[in-house]
């Protein structure tokens, strides 16, 4: 027989049986509850940072969303001195283009700026268990030989 097959193991405490170790004081655990889904991002202050973002000292640092804006603003004049269905669809289409990716931008930021928040909060929350090590019956003495 293998070595391994004859290894005993301790047997298992029944639940009557009460433990002997002191209990570990830990927090419950608990599942945050569900959310809507824009409760988080909150939709009117990501639109006002959105439109903060249309200056052109903020486009300019985001090279393909200044060409939309400058091409949409392009169209739009061009709509108003050669007014077509085509030039006006297409203004509103990069108008909205630009707007809806400041937007995203906006949304985004916000969730980054809330989960540093709960991180902060979580570091000063948490409850941690300490352990030591080495344990306290081990002691090491380099001139002695230590078996397990």
């Amino acid at each position: 027989m293998p070595p391994a097959a004859t290894r005993q193991t301790p047997p298992v405490p029944s639940p009557s049986q009460a433990p002997s170790q002191a209990p570990v004081n830990r927090p419950p655990r608990r599942r945050p509850a569900p959310r809507h889904l824009l409760e988080s991002i909150r939709p009117a202050a990501s639109l006002r940072e959105a439109v903060r973002k249309l200056r052109p000292r903020e486009l300019v640092r985001k090279p393909v969303l200044f060409v939309v804006a400058v091409g949409s603003v392009l169209t739009t004049l061009s709509a108003l001195v050669h007014p077509s269905v085509f030039t006006w669809v297409i203004s509103v289409w990069l108008g909205l283009t630009v707007i809806f990716a400041n937007f995203a931008e906006a949304v985004a930021e916000g969730r980054g700026r809330a989960q540093a928040e709960s991180l902060r909060t979580a570091r000063t929350d948490t409850v941690a268990l300490r352990l030591r090590w080495p344990p306290p019956r081990f002691v090491f003495h380099p001139a002695r030989r230590h078996t397990a």
